[in-house]
């Protein structure tokens, strides 16, 4: 086979990522099938899946028009390698799960049609950046290619943003009885933070209003505002209640049912999947409370939508849960890269803040590693990194702070000190960029001493 030029290199890159992803979503698909039980549903998700083959199919035959190879080995095909074995791997993970997650029926239909979206939102940036892609080096035939499919992933996106609505609806007819439904208590749900760092800022009006205007546009009175997540020193007032408290008194005041909105977060990350999902709810059900959670915003059409017409640079902090989670930093790395690109075809500049160095980061087998694959990610897509591992690594080895001088107890964040150096940090290397070229931050030049 005949070596690929820079070109062509890049564009079978892409289009093997973009031929994982649909292999992937065949396993998905066909699990879902399986188990839903709303007949226009499934028919859309029967279509969708003839879809999802014939596009792994055209997508593969312009690899080889290409001179590459759909998932094969080699140098050229080294990337696409890795993120045809970390779909598969995703994909064997995730079937069993689509059977298992959620508390009724319904509430399964609903968590994997989110799940669908997601994967709809995912593929609709894979293949607006290989149309891009095509389109700036004059192929043609790739740009229609991708255009065609991008516009069929749109058509399923929008299908399952209406359906949203309705099977939310049908979580909240089977779970929660309609006489307890115009009553059960909504509590928003933000970070915590220092009561002195709330009283200099509008965080608690604006968490208020935004609160008040959800509550309103649905129509429901019952609402109430809690913080999660506390960190730091337990002798510094921080904001309350907390929402373990507040789920207790309801309890106690002879509530069945509450429903929990995390207001103060766009994603579904690990202080919503663990502070929430697991924390809250043991104290929830310990006390006869059922607690069901709304779902964070994550990459819904909508959210992504407002995101592309307003930033013009996107501070993207990662890895430090993954690290924790012990997640592999391959496969970290290429959602990295997506995400990149995804950012990048909005005309959006980024700038990558590595993970923190604490004692349960650097504890993990994989932690430089780790480090190392978002860097060389960045380094590829041409994105600064604000070296925030380096930092406090060298605030504890060559300055010999002690680790609880600027983390806090629990040994994965950062407490009032490491945030204010960071801070002024990371504004300094971003008033730099003004006028140099993206600066990567190596050591801390704040002259704050811990407290």
């Amino acid at each position: 086979m005949a070596e690929l030029n820079e070109r062509d290199t890049k564009l079978v890159q892409y289009l093997n990522e973009a031929y994982g992803k649909e292999k992937q979503l065949e396993t998905a698909l066909e699990a879902h099938i399986a188990m839903t039980t709303r007949a226009p549903y499934k028919k859309r998700l029967q279509a969708h899946l003839k879809e999802t083959k014939a596009h792994a199919r055209d997508v593969e035959r312009r690899i080889k028009k290409l001179g590459g190879q759909a998932g094969g080995d080699g140098v050229v095909a080294a990337a696409s390698t890795l993120q045809t074995a970390a779909n598969k791997a995703a994909a064997l993970a995730t079937g069993p799960l689509h059977v298992a997650r959620g508390t009724s029926e319904q509430e399964k239909l609903l968590k994997n049609a989110k799940t669908q979206l997601q994967d709809e939102a995912e593929e609709i940036a894979t293949y607006t950046s290989i149309e891009h892609l095509a389109q700036l080096v004059s192929d043609r035939e790739t740009a229609k290619l991708a255009k065609r499919i991008r516009r069929e992933e749109e058509r399923m996106r929008d299908f399952l943003s209406r359906l949203l609505p309705q099977l939310t609806k049908a979580v909240a007819t089977e779970e929660i009885p309609a006489a307890e439904r115009g009553r059960s208590p909504l509590v928003f749900t933000a970070h915590s933070v220092p009561v002195a760092m709330a009283d200099a800022s509008p965080y608690v009006a604006e968490l208020t209003a935004g609160a008040r205007a959800v509550a309103g546009r649905l129509g429901h009175a019952r609402w109430s505002l809690a913080y999660q997540s506390r960190s730091g020193s337990p002798r510094e007032p921080w904001l309350e209640p907390d929402v373990g408290d507040l789920l207790k008194a309801l309890a106690a005041a002879g509530e069945r049912y509450a429903v929990v909105v995390p207001i103060g977060f766009v994603s579904d990350h690990v202080e919503l999947l663990y502070d929430l999902d697991v924390e809250a709810r043991a104290i929830a059900s310990a006390h006869g409370l059922a607690l069901h959670r709304a779902a964070a915003v994550n990459d819904h059409p909508a959210f992504i939508a407002m995101l592309a017409e307003q930033p013009d640079l996107v501070l993207w902090q990662v890895g430090t849960n993954a690290i924790v989670d012990e997640e592999k930093p391959s496969e970290e790395g290429l959602l990295v890269r997506k995400g990149l690109a995804r950012l990048r075809a909005e005309g959006v500049d980024v700038v990558l803040i590595d993970p923190q160095y604490v004692p349960k980061v650097i504890a993990k087998p994989g932690a430089t590693t780790m480090v190392r694959v978002l860097h060389n990610a960045a380094r590829d897509e041409k994105i600064g990194v604000f070296r925030r591992f380096a930092i406090m690594g060298h605030w504890r080895q060559a300055m010999r702070i002690p680790f609880g001088q600027f983390t806090s107890r629990d040994g994965l964040h950062m407490n009032d000190w490491s945030y204010g150096c960071i801070a002024e940090l990371l504004a300094t290397a971003l008033l730099d960029a003004t006028s140099t070229a993206v600066p990567t931050a190596s050591k801390p030049t704040s002259d704050r001493t811990p407290s």
